[in-house]
């Protein structure tokens, strides 16, 4: 029932596109920096939602550290209305889903410090044929912000058409607006390009159609990004979403898991995490809530970050970037170079194996553009801090699909 658009063409290299960031849609303290939420979509979609299971995830942020670590709000996605709106035309939660009402489970979730966030679409059903927004905007936000409490709107794009794409979510936007309550809004019609317009209407919204639970699909996307310059389209109050994190569902090996969530962190992505907290492993939640992750994802700038190189080594090594594949392994390395600028004049850098082990000697000077003498880096995943001469290559060692993530900073402005 979810469309399907794959967008357009690879592409390899992003060389250093550092267009200017649009201001976004708000400023602090609503979005000022790339949202953490959990969804249901994923792990409950359709069959497996409702209150109760919703109750142990609510309790389950709370006591795995992730609601302390930012994820404060759960994104219930379609499946939850009722079949058909009220004599009055409301629409209501499902009652055999959730029989003690929707604001019931806002008020559970707010006495754990926990916020809701609830799915619509624009158009008159719903991606599994539910009851949606249009021609009811007014009287679903007076329901489910205003009377209910409900701070996070996402506005798919089922059973819509272009024409009515074109308007219905600046139309939402300014409704929720008008509440003057402080709802995130998030939009999802990634085929119309939202990178190009959404930074004035929309605080997160998705870059790309559902990405498969594997390596080969997300690395694919990020090529989709550089391609379409999804980049320049993010900042402060307004962010880009590949798709919702998959995170242990088991297409992808630990070491992939935290390669995607370093690449997605240095690109500013927004973090919903879609995998079931009943049943995920303590290696997957240590994922979500690492501390030096979470603070380049959610950097205080919030700005996005951009492709420096996308190499195959040694055939290319360049002046400063080298490498070479780990000795005994095939007789080259695919290497991907991101940046992101980050707060106290830092930059954050990640360095993604595309195939296999390679040995790399970076110019971090080059990489970040950073003009000190020397430089101050961290090693986010191995908790390692080195001072180092400017004009020293700096060494990463990458297993097959492992990311480094750096931290890079003056010396004397750490």
């Amino acid at each position: 029932l979810r469309l399907s658009l794959l967008l357009l063409v690879l592409a390899s290299s992003g060389s250093f596109c550092f267009a200017s960031v649009p201001k976004g849609l708000s400023q602090a303290p609503l979005a000022a920096t790339p949202p953490r939420l959990w969804s249901t979509w994923y792990s409950l979609n359709d069959t497996k939602l409702n209150e109760t299971a919703l109750q142990s995830i609510a309790d389950l942020l709370v006591s795995t550290g992730l609601h302390s670590s930012g994820y404060d709000t759960i994104m219930i996605d379609d499946g939850w209305q009722a079949p058909h709106r009220d004599a009055q035309g409301n629409l209501h939660a499902d009652p055999t889903r959730f029989p003690s009402g929707m604001k019931a489970f806002v008020d559970y979730a707010a006495a754990r410090g926990l916020k809701v966030g609830l799915y619509t679409t624009p158009g008159n059903y719903s991606c599994l044929l539910r009851p949606a927004s249009y021609g009811h905007l007014q009287k679903d936000i007076a329901l489910w912000v205003t009377d209910w409490g409900v701070r996070y709107i996402k506005d798919c794009v089922c059973n819509t058409t272009e024409q009515l794409r074109s308007h219905a979510y600046s139309d939402m936007q300014a409704v929720i607006r008008a509440s003057k309550l402080p709802v995130l809004y998030e939009c999802d019609p990634f085929m119309d390009k939202p990178w190009l317009w959404a930074h004035n209407v929309c605080n997160v919204w998705s870059s790309h159609d559902d990405i498969a639970d594997s390596f080969l699909a997300w690395t694919g996307a990020m090529d989709d990004f550089v391609a379409e310059n999804v980049s320049a389209g993010a900042g402060p109050g307004s962010y880009s979403l590949p798709d919702i994190l998959r995170l242990g569902e088991g297409g992808q090996s630990l070491t992939e898991y935290q390669a995607q969530v370093t690449m997605y962190a240095i690109m500013g992505t927004a973090f919903i995490s879609g995998t079931d907290l009943r049943t995920t492993s303590q290696s997957i939640l240590d994922l979500y809530t690492h501390p030096g992750l979470l603070q380049v994802q959610g950097d205080v700038l919030g700005l996005p970050g951009f492709r420096v190189e996308k190499l195959v080594l040694p055939s290319f090594n360049t002046v400063h970037i080298k490498g070479s594949p780990m000795p005994g392994t095939n007789d080259v390395c695919f290497v991907d170079i991101w940046r992101k600028t980050i707060a106290n004049g830092g930059v954050a850098v990640g360095v993604l194996s595309l195939n296999q082990g390679c040995l790399l000697q970076l110019d971090l000077t080059y990489i970040t553009q950073l003009t000190a003498s020397q430089l101050s880096v961290y090693q986010v995943w191995s908790n390692v801090s080195t001072t180092m001469t400017a004009t020293q290559p700096f060494n990463v060692t990458l297993t097959s699909h492992e990311a480094a993530l750096l931290t890079v900073h003056a010396a004397s402005k750490q």
